[in-house]
């Protein structure tokens, strides 16, 4: 089996996709375990279906104050559930597994139990999924864009740093720069 109950102490992460225990006070004698990636999975997944993350923080706050940042986080993500959208088109099988992956609780969450991954390879939401071909890496994408060169960016969102930089508070020279001279 790949997946053992090793427990690691390491920080290191997007906090808004950073399982609660990773980051918390009371956990962090103890570690955590594999389980904290399965919740980064709830997140993510929720991310590619709606467009945010479940639990933001305060992006005015970064860089500025981090630990502001990863307390707005934690404060939204105690409240224990993924508020989906009224009259989404997202199935009842899709959220049920967000919401089973993001359960602040490791065992209680989807793939934290005895089972390990296999729970979260049982699930519902993979029910169409041929495990053995996505092992072998023999399964085919059900969509490929069409691309005119190696460099095509035609099917990505346009983004401008410096829009980007405005809503988060930060313009004009980067106070990092020096840091990364040569890098």
């Amino acid at each position: 089996m790949w997946m053992t109950k090793a427990i690691t102490q390491t920080i290191i992460g997007t906090p808004a996709y950073m399982a609660p225990e990773i980051f918390s006070d009371n956990d962090a004698q103890e570690g955590y375990t594999y389980s904290a990636d399965f919740f980064s999975l709830g997140v993510f997944t929720y991310e590619l279906l709606t467009g945010t993350t479940p639990f933001e923080g305060d992006a005015s706050t970064m860089p500025r104050d981090v630990e502001q940042y990863y307390l707005a986080i934690m404060d939204n993500i105690e409240i224990g559930f993924v508020d989906w959208a009224e009259g989404t088109t997202i199935s009842e099988t899709t959220q049920q597994f967000v919401d089973s992956l993001v359960i602040t609780d490791p065992p209680r969450r989807l793939g934290g139990g005895p089972k390990g991954i296999k729970e979260i390879k049982e699930h519902e939401f993979f029910k169409s999924l041929d495990w053995e071909l996505a092992e072998k890496r023999e399964l085919n994408p059900p969509y490929i864009p069409a691309l005119t060169n190696l460099a095509d960016t035609r099917h990505f969102d346009e983004f401008d740093v410096d829009v980007y930089d405005a809503m988060l508070g930060r313009g004009g020279e980067d106070p990092y720069e020096d840091l990364f001279k040569n890098f």
